[in-house]
């Protein structure tokens, strides 16, 4: 079974997904984020990786390293070593001890009954076998059946594919002007949910994209009456910098 329609039928509504973790309190892609992301009701985590410049994959969105860390350079420039040594904390909150994690010690440290909705951050053709990689190393902690892979690259689906179509792979679409083409790119991948920006959903499309089998997770989406106007237009999931803000109104929802 689609394992997002699944754990929405074991809900018995709308998931409530935390994006980057629960990053609106605690810094992005960490182990804190992810820790606090179950204390406040998610019930599963989006979470970002790359491979950086020694071949390890690490949990992080941006391509540059400034806005998390304040460092300068690329993530896929820089060696594993020196990214140990950032900190992921907010630049000016005077904090420290959050680093970058492995995709491994990410997923060591992920509760056993959180959904996982890993996505893959390429820009070209050359790092697609990422896909392959993450699909990989799901498998190797037996997480790889309650998850999706999601990404905004058909190639990097198209590996995790490859790597094992039993696998859930999720399309990612933001609200540009060529989102139809690009999501039809991405259904090349044959994939079990469509994750379209908030703003590109509305009933039709929504039913639209049921009628073809797809479960429906939009993001980001922190503001209730957007939340309330998504969950009304039928979505099954939320992805959310505030999942403790998402979830009572999810829980007003069935599906």
């Amino acid at each position: 079974m689609n394992p997002l329609r699944a754990l929405t039928r074991s809900l018995g509504r709308p998931a409530v997904i935390a994006h980057r973790g629960a990053s609106a309190a605690a810094p992005e892609n960490s182990l804190a984020a992810l820790r606090l992301a179950r204390e406040l009701g998610a019930d599963g985590v989006e979470f970002d990786v790359q491979r950086c410049r020694t071949g390890e994959l690490v949990v992080f969105h941006d391509r540059t390293l400034a806005r998390c860390t304040g460092a300068l350079g690329t993530l896929v420039e820089t060696p594993f070593e020196a990214l140990r040594e950032l900190s992921l904390d907010r630049v000016d909150s005077g904090r420290a001890g959050a680093r970058i994690p492995t995709l491994e010690e990410f997923l060591a440290a992920v509760p056993a009954d959180l959904f996982l909705n890993l996505e893959v951050k390429i820009d070209d053709l050359v790092e697609a076998p990422l896909g392959r990689a993450c699909v990989e190393a799901l498998a190797r902690v037996g997480r790889d059946r309650r998850a999706i892979v999601s990404s905004f690259h058909p190639a990097a689906l198209l590996h995790a594919l490859a790597a094992d179509r039993s696998v859930a792979r999720a399309a990612l679409v933001e609200a540009s002007a060529d989102w139809r083409l690009r999501l039809a790119l991405g259904m090349s991948s044959a994939p079990a949910a469509v994750h379209p920006e908030h703003p590109l959903v509305d009933p039709r499309r929504v039913a639209g994209w049921h009628r073809l089998g797809l479960r429906v997770a939009t993001w980001t989406v922190d503001e209730p009456g957007e939340a309330t106007r998504c969950l009304d237009a039928g979505v099954d999931a939320i992805i959310t910098n505030r999942p403790d803000l998402v979830r009572p109104i999810a829980e007003r929802f069935r599906c």
